[in-house]
Parts: C-alpha cells; sequence; structure tokens
C-alpha cells in the first residue's frame, strides 16, 4: 500500500462518521438510483444496486476514530469506474447529515435526515489526461472543531483501502 497521511484532531461534542466508498461497474446506467436511501428504505435499495452491478472496482473504508467530520481527500478511482456507491453510517446522531462528494471538480451534494444511509453518484468524465478523483466530506448539523482527514494521493487507483488498518 502506498503512503497514506491520516490526522486526526481532538473536538469535544459531536459524531463520529464511517463510510464505505465502492467504485463500481454496472449492467445499466438508467437503473442507477442517485437517491438517498435512508434507513428503512435502504434494503430495497441496496437489492436492486447489486442486481445492477457487474464488478466492484476497489472500495475505500473508514470508520472516524474520534469525533468530529470525516474527509477523505485526492482518491483516485479506477479508470473504468461508472458509479460511485456510499455507505455511511454516524453515532451520537444530532440533526441531518450533509455530504459534499466532489468527483473530478464536479460537486454533489447529499442531504439526510438519518445517521445510516445509502447514495450513488454516476461518474462524470475526467478532463481529458487526467486521473479520475475524488474528494468526500462528512459533516453533521453543526461545524466542529474536530475533523478526520484522509489524503489518500498516494494510493494507486485499484488498490483498496481501510481504516483503521486490519491486522
Amino acid at each position: 500500500m502506498g503512503l497514506v497521511r491520516y490526522q486526526q484532531q481532538p473536538v469535544k461534542m459531536t459524531i463520529i462518521y464511517s463510510v464505505t466508498i465502492r467504485a463500481l461497474k454496472v449492467k445499466d446506467l438508467n437503473a442507477v438510483d442517485t437517491s438517498v436511501a435512508e434507513e428503512r428504505s435502504s434494503h430495497e435499495y441496496r437489492k436492486a444496486a447489486i442486481a445492477n452491478k457487474t464488478d466492484k472496482l476497489k472500495t475505500v473504508a473508514i470508520e472516524g476514530q474520534s469525533k468530529g467530520e470525516l474527509d477523505v481527500f485526492d482518491c483516485k478511482i479506477p479508470e473504468d469506474t461508472e458509479v460511485l456507491a456510499f455507505t455511511n453510517s454516524a453515532c451520537e446522531e444530532i440533526g441531518p447529515h450533509r455530504y459534499l462528494v466532489v468527483i473530478n471538480g464536479q460537486r454533489f451534494y447529499k442531504e439526510c435526515r438519518t445517521s445510516n444511509n445509502r447514495f450513488m453518484i454516476i461518474v462524470p468524465p475526467p478532463a481529458p489526461g487526467k486521473p479520475n478523483m475524488l474528494e468526500f466530506y462528512g459533516a453533521g448539523p453543526a461545524s466542529s472543531e474536530g475533523k478526520n482527514v484522509h489524503d489518500l494521493e498516494d494510493l494507486p487507483a485499484g488498490e483498496d483501502y481501510t481504516w483503521p488498518p486490519k491486522k
């Protein structure tokens, strides 16, 4: 695994976030549901997504190690990725959860009312000669002093990432 920079800053009171991001190829882009599936509707949403998936190209799974926002920077996405699927969890929920996803420079905003949710985003094409890139920002109802920051700049596009590392 390439060098990955991780930074944890302390915080007094807020949410602990976890996210799993999967880079996928699908059978039918028109069948991709880009809405947010919250706790109760999540099972059917997941079932339909799995039925449409042809290949999983990369997984980034991060469990926040401290209270505060969860940010992922400079994550290379495999070249033939068509969809990114996000599974989010937040403990000590105190309000809506907001996510900003930046893929190849395009911004996507998602807001969820529940602490456990899923959503998918169709990957826009990168600029000519540039790799697919992802940034992810997870934030609760108010900004916080703490952050879990993962800079994946040196992680190869096809390599999975898990935090904390499995023993």
